[in-house]
């Protein structure tokens, strides 16, 4: 928890109630006690001094959004006159204070009755303790791992034996699949399984919540940081009676689809596969839209208030003349404040149209620094999660089509053809997605731990708007693609570069098609070097 920037204090008197105020001040950010009021503080002080003490202060926000920061103690001096007396110091932090924390057993609910209303969730998990939150999440794995047992115990219900020399197919109910592995002694490793399930479920949780940091993460300091940490871990314990249930439901499908396979043995894959593989990219999905409405809902909506920068070195401007020059790097200061500042955000953070939306897409992808440089992100509209969305769902409707040419080209049967189809509708989104917040993940991480700005609000407006780059991915892999399917010569080309490659299990063609996308994402995290410098030190 950190301190608002909007809450200052004045403190006069003797050391003793300095240092009593700064301990009070220090304990209140790690979040080891509560907020003390006025009069406690002036109690505790007039005990150990006999000059009354200045009652703290609230600076009021100015109109322009722009406020002093808590470093800034001579210009807070000539804002006494915007003091209202007798506030504590952070009234968010006092308000935190009174809030109760969530029972434990509407926490252990909490994923479940996230089911049907995710704010009550996000709410419940918000308040719980440390402790309660690793006991949900290892209960949460520990019944995934439990209806993944069920699931296998459901697929192998089917086998076929030789009986007689003839191949027969033995159906088993789950009990006689149960009784029999307990037969041949498959439960001395059961345990280690489920320790292997649960542990698979925690990695991956963590690494989830590792990915929505950024989406949530406001305030600068390491301690901030880890606030955030936990409330992205609260955000995918909330999806937690999701995860399970559909879990549950793919287990079905694929149990369905490997009887088929079993009795049937098609050379094509079957309604119940086709239907296994869709539910599954489809889960996924759910799961990742459902994940962005939690991290929506446990967001620090409180951003600080920050003194006005330079927009080319980041100097601070609060001393400095309207009409004047930035005193580090001369630059105009009407270049980073007032009404003909760079900063004018575009027209697609006014109005959101399809016009709009095709020439911020071209300015993103093609030229970041002249954009970045104008983009207004100290905005309470959600426009650029829009433009993320509509990217995504744009990417599958034109892989689709592409992958459809492709095998209507090369005479794929018809079956296939809408398996592959319907699998790219709810795949590519996913893998956009992962890819996307990976590099942002690698390139925002550097930046937390280095060298965190005061407001981070910027990266998560940043990190939508790169989901235009996916666009690159795209054309890398659909030219190679084509190209391996339209032209002989390409292919011929391919293998001669591949002969190069180490002899490994997958075809030479994907791994340099891997490594052309690797490549790109490298080039994807140089450029994010490039966004952060333009766009780090923002006034609007």
């Amino acid at each position: 928890m950190t301190l608002n920037t909007d809450a200052l204090f004045v403190a006069s008197g003797d050391v003793i109630f300095s240092h009593f105020l700064l301990a009070a001040v220090l304990a209140e950010t790690a979040g080891d006690v509560t907020t003390p009021t006025v009069k406690e503080i002036s109690a505790n002080a007039k005990k150990n001094s006999k000059k009354p003490p200045v009652l703290l202060c609230e600076c009021k926000i100015p109109k322009n959004g722009v406020g002093p920061g808590l470093d800034d103690n001579a210009h807070v001096n000539t804002q006494l006159h915007n003091f209202i007396p007798g506030r504590t110091i952070n009234t968010r932090v006092k308000d935190e204070s009174r809030h109760s924390h969530s029972a434990w057993w509407k926490v252990l609910s909490a994923p479940w009755v996230g089911v049907v209303s995710p704010s009550w969730a996000c709410s419940t998990l918000d308040g719980a303790r440390t402790t309660t939150i690793v006991i949900l999440a290892f209960i949460l794995a520990a019944v995934w791992s439990f209806v993944g047992f069920l699931s296998t115990l459901f697929w192998f219900g089917i086998e076929r034996k030789l009986v007689d020399g003839k191949t027969q197919i033995v159906i088993r109910s789950i009990g006689d699949v149960w009784y029999g592995w307990q037969l041949e002694g498959w439960f001395g490793t059961g345990g280690h399984v489920g320790l292997v399930c649960v542990t698979v479920f925690v990695v991956v949780m963590l690494v989830v919540a590792a990915m929505h940091v950024v989406s949530i993460h406001r305030t600068s300091g390491f301690q901030g940081l880890l606030c955030s940490y936990g409330r992205s871990i609260r955000a995918v314990l909330a999806i937690g009676g999701w995860v399970v249930i559909l879990s549950a439901v793919l287990g079905n499908f694929v149990g369905i689809a490997r009887h088929q396979f079993m009795i049937v043995l098609p050379k094509e894959p079957s309604l119940a596969m086709v239907l296994a593989w869709v539910v599954a990219a489809t889960s996924a999905c759910f799961l990742t839209l459902r994940m962005s409405r939690c991290t929506a809902l446990l967001r620090d909506r409180i951003s600080p208030t920050l003194p006005p920068r330079c927009e080319t070195c980041g100097y601070d401007l609060s001393h400095t003349d309207m009409n004047g020059r930035c005193q580090e790097c001369g630059d105009p200061c009407t270049h980073s404040i007032g009404r003909n500042r760079i900063r004018q955000g575009w027209a697609w953070q006014s109005k959101p149209t399809a016009w709009r939306w095709m020439v911020t897409t071209f300015h993103v992808v093609f030229g970041p620094t002249h954009f970045y440089s104008r983009l207004s992100v100290r905005r309470d509209s959600d426009e650029h999660v829009l433009f993320g969305r509509i990217h995504l769902f744009v990417i599958a409707m034109m892989a689709a089509t592409w992958i459809f040419c492709m095998l209507s080209f090369a005479d794929g049967s018809s079956q296939t053809t809408v398996t592959v189809v319907s699998l790219v509708v709810f795949l590519v989104p996913i893998f956009g997605w992962l890819t996307h917040r990976v590099v942002m993940m690698a390139c925002t991480g550097v930046l937390l731990t280095t060298n965190p700005p005061e407001d981070f609000r910027w990266a998560w407006v940043a990190m939508c708007y790169e989901t235009a780059f996916l666009w690159c991915f795209c054309a890398v892999g659909g030219c190679f693609i084509t190209g391996g399917v339209l032209s002989r010569e390409f292919r011929e080309i391919v293998r001669s570069v591949a002969a190069y490659l180490p002899v490994i299990a997958p075809p030479p063609d994907l791994i340099l098609l891997l490594m052309l996308e690797l490549l790109l994402a490298v080039v994807w995290i140089w450029r994010m070097n490039r966004v952060v410098a333009a766009i780090r030190f923002n006034n609007s």
